[in-house]
């Protein structure tokens, strides 16, 4: 595991900690904290609830437009492939554009491996020449020094089988579903993080009152995740059993296997070292930590988007991070739109800043340094409410409460909790490959011309 320091108290926040959502004015929490705290929640629940509706309506279109492209795209894979596999946490899947060839990238193992649809053995060099020729996949060739070496026949591992039953297929869907559902709570609950923290702080409350002013609005969001994903599920069942009645004849797949080249994570980002080396001495956030959640994140695609919705390199939700970066260090009440996070120095500062503030703010009680990095990098998927919880037991999300219970514990046991007890298995994942990518990047970096 990467053992990179996140120096405390790096620079100040530009703002203290203000408004709940957009349109609160900002002394209202400070002012709230002399009143009586029912008071004030009933005071602020309908002017929270209005706006969260208002916003969450705009979010719920973008995210069932796009799961709606997502199912659509399996259905189209799934007259080619049993299994329609699509990227996870821990490897990226790229389909060319006739889905008759994938590539799917693991940059921890530095493995690539080629799957082509054949039953008969295609020369590897041909398939080269295709993923240089598509436009889905000649990106990933093009940070490749030398794509001819992909095919040297002495480095590749090259088989060819039998397609998997529909059965594997029914079963992978489902945890792709799965995957969305979680990454969708989690993002509520990073959400609820925020608020929770700045009542709080903020308004000077006990621990066993910090909890978000819009909690009925919450509970009808999950639900609606829910319903949604068993709805998603029953397609995917249609799908599968329409495509079994057909009784399709799957081709064989030809599987060719080989190590991507020592410099491809470099390949990756270097078109915006620059960004990432400006807000990394700017936040004092490590270059290494920057590029293993970037990658995590995005695989460096500034264009990247998810259903969540988040936008680009680092996956800025507008809606939390976004605007808790927005109203800290850019003093305004808007968040940043999928325009301007699009663009890799905008997206990038927003990553920076929101690492800054965990580390600096929300999560600055942890004491040891590597502890802290552990539960940055884990609040970054799902808030810092579910680090609380993860030490708290139960569904304390008092952060306050948490800090001794981690400050009690050594790097490595905090690192071992967070992987057993954080409530989501995709943020354990998420942990886990930051911070074996976090290990990767501080050991090529100093092989790096960072003044190119």
């Amino acid at each position: 595991m990467g053992k990179q320091v996140i120096s405390n108290k790096a620079r100040p926040i530009l703002i203290s900690l203000c408004c709940i959502g957009v349109g609160l004015s900002v002394g209202s929490l400070v002012s709230a904290a002399d009143s009586d705290f029912e008071t004030f929640k009933q005071q602020r629940k309908a002017e929270v609830s209005q706006f969260n509706q208002s916003k969450n309506a705009e979010f719920k279109k973008f995210r069932d437009e796009y799961l709606a492209e997502f199912d659509a795209y399996r259905g189209e894979l799934l007259k080619f492939w049993s299994v329609p596999e699509q990227s996870t946490s821990e490897v990226e899947v790229i389909y060319t554009q006739d889905k008759q060839t994938r590539v799917k990238i693991d940059a921890l193992t530095q493995q690539v491996v080629i799957e082509n649809l054949t039953d008969e053995v295609i020369d590897h060099d041909v398939v080269i020449r295709k993923l240089k020729a598509d436009p889905n996949t000649r990106s990933f060739l093009a940070n490749i020094e030398s794509p001819a070496a992909l095919a040297d026949k002495e480095t590749v591992l090259s088989i060819l089988i039998d397609q998997p039953s529909e059965v594997i297929a029914e079963k992978v869907v489902n945890e792709q579903i799965d995957i969305q559902k979680q990454q969708m709570l989690s993002q509520l609950d990073a959400q609820q993080s925020i608020e929770d923290i700045e009542i709080e702080i903020s308004a000077k409350i006990t621990p066993s009152n910090a909890r978000s002013l819009d909690a009925n609005n919450k509970l009808k969001q999950v639900d609606e995740i829910n319903q949604q994903s068993l709805k998603r599920k029953k397609i995917a069942d249609n799908q599968v059993e329409a495509l079994v009645k057909t009784n399709p004849i799957y081709k064989k797949i030809q599987v060719n296997t080989m190590r991507l080249p020592e410099d491809y994570l470099y390949k990756l980002s270097k078109d915006y070292l620059i960004f990432y080396q400006k807000q990394s001495s700017e936040m004092n956030i490590p270059l290494s930590l920057l590029l293993a959640i970037s990658y995590a994140e995005s695989t460096f695609d500034p264009k990247a988007k998810s259903h969540i919705p988040a936008f680009g390199l680092m996956q800025i939700v507008p809606r939390s991070a976004g605007m808790d970066v927005a109203r800290k260090f850019y003093r305004k009440n808007q968040a940043p739109t999928s325009i301007e996070l699009y663009q890799p120095n905008i997206n990038i500062s927003y990553g920076a800043g929101y690492l800054s503030i965990l580390n600096e703010q929300y999560l600055d009680g942890i004491d040891d340094p590597t502890s802290r990095k552990y539960c940055v990098i884990a609040a970054y998927n799902t808030g810092a409410g579910n680090i609380a919880k993860t030490f708290n037991g139960g569904n304390n999300r008092s952060i306050k409460q948490a800090y001794s219970k981690i400050n009690a514990l050594s790097p490595d046991q905090v690192y071992s909790k967070l992987m057993k007890r954080l409530p989501y298995p995709e943020t354990q994942k998420y942990l886990a490959k930051v911070s074996k990518l976090e290990a990767k990047y501080q050991h090529q970096i100093n092989q790096w011309n960072l003044s190119e």
